[in-house]
């Protein structure tokens, strides 16, 4: 009717005002924030503020800082430590603090940080070495800069970033405290068909521009020798350490720690195949026999020998060979079902790990046979577990059970949570952008941002992604969410 048209009219007519009057609103508001000018035409009046020159983790933080501010604007900031500066930038706990900032009022997370930002007095620090690595390069985000992907070669002399160039250099004034959704946020490099020490340089220097805190990398891949870590510590352990990252080194590996070699010497060490003979574990791919107590003894010691000799590893995977057969001797069957022996297995390994090396942590794998949490098992408080989704369907949000494929897993990981299994953090093998050096599809992004939200809904711990440098660009854009997404 003509009146019910009216009203109608009127109604729109106040909500357009209304939209108008919020939209002047955050106009004036905008307007109205107060800026402060860091570097105009060529020269500035602060100074970075360090206040412990012999920490090589903030050293690195400021010299990340005063290089980019550089290369936007031109000009170079003095480095200050001692008496501070009246215009200062302090980066780090200890400098905020001698600005009269502590940063325990505003966060205790490990890796939350606080920016702030008021006239004559910049800070950016954070709890940990990386807390406040991610303020310098959050607050550096700020002016306009951006980490799209590591600086491999073939991106030539665009690099892998945005640095815009700037002439003059204003931020808003105020006070932002961040921390991370997620507390594992890991990119792994297992395959490493296009593996350098140069490429891997230039891969942990964009996690922590994006704020992963883990790199994962194999001993040896498969026991191939394609790329085993001894030949790669020297130069990434330096790189990981002065970022304050953290080095979770495994992979399928327990053909390292109960090699075929012993095989000879030792044949009840290892595993019966279905046709009733003992095998090597990775010549015949069965896994060792866990119930032979000599066995086990002489892996943990392997273990433990290889980790002493490894300080600078903060995770530790403890995976069995990949696709394996199971032990099918007797004795072996008689513990009970594969994950349950595997568990008192683990259990045992992850007891004496924990006493030698208290600050280890260790993961497990909720993959293939070992998918179902193990009944009767409370794994020790060193343990986290990761669920590897090999064969989801990627094509819908892995909540989403209309799929058959997905709701294979989500009963799965929900059993985990449960169960009461794991005292630790579950975390995430999502595979999004596959394994494999040539697969395809890429996934759709909407899929990956469903599951993350829900992964962070349900309480997880982290995503671990993987990562090979020769189809980086393929999967440019995957490796870019993964790393927004994990944070927030």
């Amino acid at each position: 009717t003509d009146s019910s048209c009216a009203t109608e009219r009127r109604n729109s007519l106040k909500r357009c005002s209304i939209l108008l009057l919020l939209t002047l609103a955050a106009s004036i508001g905008k307007a109205q924030a107060e800026t402060l000018t860091l570097v105009t035409e060529k020269s500035s009046e602060y100074a970075l503020y360090l206040h412990d020159p012999d920490d090589d983790g903030l050293r690195f933080a400021v010299n990340e800082l005063r290089r980019y501010l550089s290369e936007m604007s031109g000009v170079q900031l003095p480095i200050v430590s001692g008496r501070r500066p009246p215009q200062a930038i302090a980066v780090g706990k200890a400098a905020a603090l001698a600005l009269g900032l502590d940063i325990n009022d505003y966060t205790n997370h490990e890796e939350g940080f606080v920016k702030s930002v008021q006239p004559g007095r910049i800070v950016l620090a954070g709890h940990s070495r990386r807390a406040t690595l991610y303020a310098v390069y959050d607050f550096l985000e700020d002016l306009g800069c951006r980490w799209y992907a590591p600086n491999f070669e073939f991106y030539g002399k665009s690099k892998g970033e945005f640095v815009p160039g700037k002439s003059i250099l204003e931020l808003e004034t105020g006070l932002t405290v961040k921390s991370p959704t997620f507390s594992y946020r890991a990119k792994r490099v297992e395959e490493g068909w296009s593996v350098t020490p140069e490429r891997l340089t230039v891969m942990i220097d964009w996690l922590a521009k994006t704020r992963h805190n883990v790199f994962n990398m194999t001993i040896d891949y498969g026991g191939t020798g394609r790329i085993p870590y001894e030949d790669y510590r020297e130069t990434i352990v330096p790189e990981i350490k002065k970022r304050g990252l953290l080095l979770h080194i495994g992979g399928h590996n327990y053909s390292l720690f109960l090699p075929d070699s012993y095989f000879d010497d030792h044949p009840a060490w290892f595993g019966m195949n279905p046709q009733g003979r003992r095998v090597p574990m990775l010549a015949g791919r069965v896994n060792f026999n866990t119930a032979n107590p000599e066995a086990v003894e002489t892996f943990i010691q392997n273990c433990k020998d290889w980790l002493s000799n490894h300080p600078e590893i903060d995770l530790f995977s403890l995976v069995p060979e990949d696709s394996p057969v199971w032990d099918s001797s007797p004795e072996s069957r008689r513990l009970g079902s594969i994950p349950y022996r595997h568990a008192l297995f683990a259990n045992q390994v992850l007891g004496e790990l924990k006493e030698e090396f208290p600050h280890l942590k260790v993961t497990l794998p909720a993959y293939q046979a070992l998918i179902r949490p193990p009944e009767g098992v409370v794994f020790e408080d060193n343990a986290q577990v990761g669920i590897a989704m090999i064969r989801r369907d990627n094509t819908r949000a892995f909540f989403d059970i209309s799929s058959q494929k997905n709701l294979y897993y989500l009963n799965y990981l929900w059993q985990w949570q449960d169960s009461g299994a794991i005292q630790g953090q579950i975390s995430l093998g999502g595979y999004y952008r596959r394994y494999a050096f040539r697969s395809l599809p890429i996934i759709n992004y909407s899929v990956l941002q469903a599951d993350l939200k829900y992964a962070s809904m349900i309480g997880l711990a982290g995503l671990g992604e993987y990562g090979e440098p020769g189809d980086w660009f393929t999967f440019e854009l995957i490796h870019y969410l993964t790393a927004r997404l994990a944070w927030d």
